[in-house]
């Protein structure tokens, strides 16, 4: 029995977490010994659920780090293609996903380096079984979806953390501007003790968050994204030793851009040398990585005047769904293979005047 084996297996983990036991881990032994007991609760429910429901012992492997499954997630689907290869169907999960045809879990950095949509076909490798029958496998894209199936989940990303009343929260999607909303109003989100202690967050930390649909009280920490990357304050350092003639020179700037709404497509860190240009010169920039889903790609296109496409870290077949979207909606487009934060402000200012 799979609940069993699961069992069997974290008795084993737990034994030697607490043979491992010292006064300088002590606090870190203490969280993993309740996650594991949080884990071990799981299985009692999962198993009186099924007994219950009548439901046979083969049944799916939960993540259980995550929420609850998600709707819309149960279609198991195995393919071949014309090689032979099987491909398995893709389940986007509040963190990371799931394979249930091989009980693969796919962890939220690889969803994230493949690109992966809810849906999209798969091709797994087993690439580790252990002794303790735990799986790990390679992944790689078979086949990509249109994106226009969705689990009731919702997600936003760079997220800056604020502290409220001693708890650490998010109420903003700094990607795109957007509030947090729950029942049509806005909402402020109290991070997960265990995502603040797991991750190591602060007050101005930037995450990405997740939760099912009308359930922000389950949300999960996603992503961390390095303040280190956010290069707009080395920008005001630079010119600290010249405070007088800096003023002078932001004022100075022609506002080329006033009212505008720059898109930049690809994976660059120094993204906010970019939005400092751009926002120096009256406009507003978003960001996204071509990797990301279609539907949010889709309307940060629409909110755009201009989408720009840097080469040297936009993935070719992403790059061409946004380029056709960028079509559909008459909004303009170019590329460029430069990363540099003056060829992004020409491309935008040619790209004004040839539309306005």
């Amino acid at each position: 029995m799979l609940e069993s084996k699961m069992i069997e297996s974290l008795k084993n983990d737990m034994l030697e977490g607490i043979n491992n036991i010292s006064l300088d881990n002590m606090e870190v032994k203490r969280k993993l010994i309740e996650k594991q007991l949080a884990i071990l609760a799981s299985i009692e429910d999962l198993y009186y659920f099924k007994r219950d429901n009548n439901i046979g012992n083969k049944a799916d492997v939960v993540d259980f780090e995550e929420d609850p499954p998600l709707e819309g997630t149960n279609k198991p689907n195995v393919n071949s293609n014309h090689n032979g290869r099987s491909m398995y169907r893709f389940e986007r999960k509040i963190r990371g996903g799931f394979i249930p045809e091989i009980d693969g879990f796919v962890p939220e950095g690889i969803v994230r380096s493949l690109g992966l949509d809810h849906g999209d076909m798969v091709y797994a490798t087993l690439i580790e079984a252990n002794t303790r029958n735990l799986k790990r496998f390679k992944y790689e894209i078979a086949k990509k979806t249109d994106g226009s199936e969705q689990p009731d989940r919702i997600q936003y990303n760079y997220c800056p953390i604020k502290k409220e009343a001693g708890r650490l929260v998010v109420d903003k999607s700094e990607e795109t501007g957007e509030y947090i909303r729950f029942d049509e109003n806005l909402h402020t989100v109290v991070l997960d003790e265990d995502d603040v202690f797991d991750h190591k967050l602060e007050e101005g930390s930037l995450v990405d968050i997740a939760f099912p649909k009308g359930m922000p009280n389950l949300a999960k920490v996603l992503w961390t994204h390095h303040i280190e990357e956010r290069e707009e304050p080395n920008v005001k350092k630079a010119s600290s030793a010249h405070k007088k003639e800096s003023k002078e020179e932001k004022e100075d700037v022609e506002q080329t851009l006033v009212g505008k709404t720059v898109l930049i497509i690809g994976n660059e860190p120094k993204k906010n040398l970019y939005k400092f240009a751009v926002n120096q010169r009256g406009g507003e920039m978003l960001w996204a990585d071509a990797k990301d889903n279609l539907t949010r790609l889709e309307a940060l296109v629409r909110k755009s005047d201009m989408v720009i496409f840097l080469l040297a870290v936009s993935g070719h077949v992403g790059m061409e769904h946004i380029k056709q979207m960028c079509k559909d909606y008459n909004v303009p487009f170019d590329t460029t293979w430069s990363k540099g934060f003056s060829t992004i402000v020409r491309l935008a200012e040619e790209s004004e005047m040839e539309t306005g």
